[in-house]
């Protein structure tokens, strides 16, 4: 990142040629803006002068302009109170042909008209009324009123509306004048500090060195001016697809919390439905919808490696009559209490299994297959399976064990419990 400022540090001595020049024109510029605003200034200062000298002509303007309207608004009552008059007239005369016209018919019912006639009378005298008085005042006020307005317009001169008028525009503009000019001056002011102070900073740089053509030469080599000026943008997309990142990320939370919502509801429903469920002893005690289903059959694998709870509780998921315990050693006592007759195929029988197939001692896995074939096949007829055919069932695995030539070791250790 030591190149974006190199070229303009080998420029350095051009640059402050430049600088210096453009320096000397601001100062210029400076100068006629300072005039310019000062000249405004002047004119504005001498325009509020002039315009708070007519301020006593304003007033006397202001006190003729109100005395002219009251002559005025004296003289529109006046007109008004004759409109109605001639106006009442016109509806006087009209009612007094019709009711002469009625008369001379000798038609009987116009006493409204006499009636309508009788109130314009009455609103014809009150509109009279109110001319007369309105005139009065008139002639009473209207001298008095015209001298003042002469009177006051004298005393404004050499003002007039108009002038004063004319004044206040003048004013305005001098103020916005002065107020651009002083704006222009104070913009031109900043301009020549900042380019006083560029100076100073390019005075305060070492001069270039050798290597600094270099690194111009190897940046512009590569390409480095063209990807800097890209640098914005990409930064600019970068920040996007961070934006955008964040937001995917927003978005995997709510499904994977939505997941975690609706997925235990849907294992109960694949549990529920399912034909066959494997799992652990563990995950059975602790997972309840895995516990609570019923099942037809329970396959215990390894059944001999387990604790006697474990299995107990396993088994218990099924309420069957047949516990099939093709394992090692799983209708044998403990080391310590050798007599002791509950063991895991007792165990199982006091549970509710009538018929309990266990071994005494370790059997191997093709012996195990064997005898289990060889049970399973039997029980299962064509009426079904039948679990009470498992004590015959297991005589005669055992017998063809045997009679097949099999080790005592074999055939011996299988057992069975129940009736």
């Amino acid at each position: 990142m030591a190149y974006p400022g190199t070229p303009d540090y080998l420029r350095n001595p051009g640059s402050l040629t430049a600088l210096k020049a453009e320096l000397a024109r601001a100062q210029d510029q400076e100068a006629e803006a300072a005039t310019a605003a000062r000249a405004a200034a002047t004119g504005h200062e001498t325009m509020r002068t002039e315009h708070a000298a007519a301020e006593p002509a304003r007033r006397f303007i202001t006190d003729a302009d109100n005395r002219h309207r009251m002559l005025a608004e004296l003289t529109l009552r006046v007109g008004m109170a004759e409109d109605d008059i001639a106006r009442l007239e016109g509806q006087r005369d009209n009612l007094a042909g019709q009711l002469s016209a009625a008369r001379a018919r000798r038609r009987f019912g116009h006493g409204h008209l006499k009636t309508l006639v009788g109130e314009n009378t009455q609103h014809l005298a009150a509109a009279t009324s109110r001319r007369d008085e309105a005139q009065a005042r008139l002639r009473q006020l209207a001298p008095q009123l015209n001298a003042r307005v002469e009177e006051s317009r004298r005393a404004a001169l050499p003002h007039t509306g108009a002038s004063l008028a004319n004044l206040d525009e003048r004013l305005a503009k001098a103020s916005e004048t002065a107020r651009r000019e002083r704006e222009n001056w104070d913009a031109r002011t900043r301009l020549t500090r900042e380019l006083m102070a560029g100076i100073e900073r390019l005075r305060l740089q070492p001069e270039p060195a050798a290597d600094d053509e270099e690194t111009v030469r190897i940046a512009r080599s590569r390409d480095l001016p063209g990807k800097f000026a890209k640098l914005p943008e990409l930064k600019k997309r970068a920040e996007s697809i961070h934006r955008e990142i964040a937001r995917l990320t927003d978005d995997h939370e709510r499904v994977v919390s939505r997941m975690r919502k609706e997925s235990s509801q849907a294992r109960k429903e694949i549990v529920r439905g399912a034909k066959v469920v494997a799992t652990t002893l563990a995950k059975l005690r602790l997972t309840k919808e895995l516990r609570e289903r019923d099942y037809d059959y329970v396959i215990v694998d390894e059944v001999s490696a387990a604790c006697a709870p474990e299995v107990l509780f396993s088994a218990a998921q099924y309420s069957g009559e047949l516990a099939f315990l093709s394992a090692c050693r799983t209708a044998a006592g403990g080391v310590d209490l050798p007599d002791e007759v509950i063991t895991l195929a007792a165990a199982l029988n006091y549970t509710g299994y009538r018929h309990v197939v266990a071994t005494q001692w370790s059997v191997g896995p093709p012996v195990a297959a064997d005898v289990t074939t060889a049970v399973y096949t039997e029980m299962i007829t064509g009426s079904g399976f039948q679990p009470g055919r498992s004590a015959v069932a297991l005589h005669h695995a055992v017998r063809a064990l045997r009679d097949g030539g099999r080790p005592l070791e074999e055939w011996l250790p299988f057992t069975h419990t129940g009736p």
